[in-house]
């Protein structure tokens, strides 16, 4: 996939990764999640930080809610991954996102 520089309310994608920042709009997120499900059936989100996991947890759980319409529910898988930017290693919080059949969560 290519950078989404020349949109910068895109979230950048990378290796199929879609990088969320601080400052991402979470729909924004969301639409890329929504639309990795339904070309591949798989999508994978990064953050570093708490607002940036924040964001991408609140894009995960919308992303949810546009997928519902095809009768999709999501699984979402998080694991910790180390990153190096700028010489520095960092951790990051790694989500992989999976469709399974739409669930009831109803109580």
């Amino acid at each position: 996939m290519t950078d989404s520089a020349s949109n910068p309310n895109e979230p950048l994608k990378r290796d199929n990764v879609i990088r969320v920042a601080a400052d991402s709009q979470p729909t924004a997120v969301a639409g890329a999640i929504a639309k990795q499900i339904r070309q591949s059936r798989s999508a994978a989100a990064q953050a570093i930080g708490v607002n940036a996991v924040n964001k991408m947890l609140k894009a995960a759980i919308i992303a949810g809610s546009y997928l519902h319409e095809d009768n999709l529910s999501l699984l979402m898988r998080p694991s910790f991954t180390e990153v190096e930017i700028d010489g520095r290693r960092l951790t990051a919080i790694h989500l992989r996102i999976q469709p399974c059949e739409s669930i009831t969560t109803e109580v």
